[in-house]
Parts: C-alpha cells; structure tokens; sequence
C-alpha cells in the first residue's frame, strides 16, 4: 500500500505531467533520427545532445511545456516529408497534415520547420536535377495536404478571415512576433543550440554559468561537428 500510496501521490502525478510532454519529444526526436539515420548509436548520441543543449533547459526552466508538442510535430513533419520527398507514398499524404495540426500549437516554430523543409526541398530537387514538369508529376499528393491541413485548421483559420480592419492590426502585429521567434529558432548560432534564458531566472545562475561557459560550448560544437560529419560522409536516408 505504501509503494501504491507513493506512485499515486499528488506530487509525484504532478511532477510527472509536467515532464510528460518532454518525455515524448525526447522520444520523438530518437525516432524521427532512427527514421532518417537508421542508426541506432548515432541518432542515441545526437538526441542526448538535444537533451543537453542549453536552450532546451530554457524551455523546462521557463515552463514552456506545450511548446514541446509543437517541437515534435515539427520533427515529425520534417521526417515524414523527407521520406516523401524520397519515396512518395500514401501514408505520409495522412501523417503530414496530423503534424501540421498538433504543430500549430506554437506557429512561430512550426513556421521555422516548414521553412527548413522548403528549403530542403529546393536543395534536393536541385541536386537531384528534377524538372518542374517532373515535380508537379511525382508529388502531385503535396496539395492533398495543403487542402486537408487547412480543413483540419479551419477552426482557428477561419476567424482570421472575417476579421475586421481594427482586429486585423493584431494579426500583423502577430505576424511580426513569429517572424522573430522564427529567426530565433533558425538562426544559424541558435542552431547549435547555445543560446539560453537562463540569465532571466534568478533561480538558475549556475546553470546558466555552465551552459553559457566557452568550454561546453566548445566540447558541445565539436561533438556535434564530429556526429553531423559522420552522418553526412554516410547518408542513409532510403
């Protein structure tokens, strides 16, 4: 009874729901990696490597729980439209627009994703010598989730559509927020994962001394330079 007592107990439930979102993008990011990598070794190691970055300790210091679900629609979107983009198939056309959907809990980072997914879609078409005419063929089902996406999104789109002149400044004023978080979270500095608001809570100097120290930026930058240049010599997206 005490062992039930102890696993049951409020504090213990709540520390535990508060946790749950990051559990599940720690998941996430490992098995969108093993998805891309199809390494076991190597998406473990660059996932603790996500998990140690400074900015992600931000975010649980900051509370930014639901943010984390956004996070892991982002990943799983990037996955699944890579493995489109390789090998189009039925399935991701129904994945994609789920991800979307869970993603836009925090627009300004799924904003980013799709960024980068674009972008990623130019340099493979490029490398790739694929034609327009060969594009508007091959992935044809793209706008099956365009179309599907904003049925699913309809309830929050929708009412951006009749707002009214005055309400329409929030929204650019909006457009001006995501704008900012998305070069946050794609700048190309951010993007190694050193930057950090720990300097805004008092309760966390000393982290923020450590993740904010020359040394774990350099060991963090060089291990990840060794990883990424490992993966990159030895593609094994398929």
């Amino acid at each position: 009874f005490l062992l039930i007592s102890f696993f049951t107990s409020p504090k213990l439930l709540a520390d535990l729901w508060g946790f749950l979102p990051y559990l599940i993008l720690y998941f996430t990011v490992y098995y969108c990696l093993r998805k891309l990598i199809r390494r076991k070794e190597i998406s473990f190691f660059l996932t603790l490597l996500y998990i140690f970055r400074s900015l992600n300790f931000s975010w649980i210091a900051a509370g930014w729980s639901t943010t984390t679900y956004s996070q892991a629609a982002g990943f799983l979107f990037f996955t699944f439209f890579v493995k489109y983009l390789h090998k189009p198939e039925t399935k991701y056309l129904f994945l994609l627009p789920l991800t979307i959907l869970a993603g836009v809990q925090n627009i300004a980072y799924f904003y980013a994703v799709m960024l980068v997914s674009t972008i990623y879609a130019v340099i493979y078409f490029l490398v790739n010598k694929i034609i327009p005419k060969e594009i508007i063929f091959r992935f044809r089902g793209i706008i099956l989730v365009g179309f599907t996406s904003f049925l699913l999104n309809s309830y929050w789109l929708l009412p951006y559509l009749t707002m009214t002149k005055i309400d329409s400044h929030i929204v650019y004023d909006s457009l001006g927020n995501i704008y900012r978080a998305t070069y946050f979270f794609t700048s190309p500095f951010n993007n190694f994962q050193f930057a950090t608001a720990f300097n805004s809570f008092s309760n966390y100097q000393n982290l923020y001394l450590v993740f904010n120290s020359e040394i774990y930026k350099l060991i963090h930058f060089l291990i990840l330079g060794i990883v990424l240049g490992y993966v990159f010599l030895k593609p094994n997206i398929k």
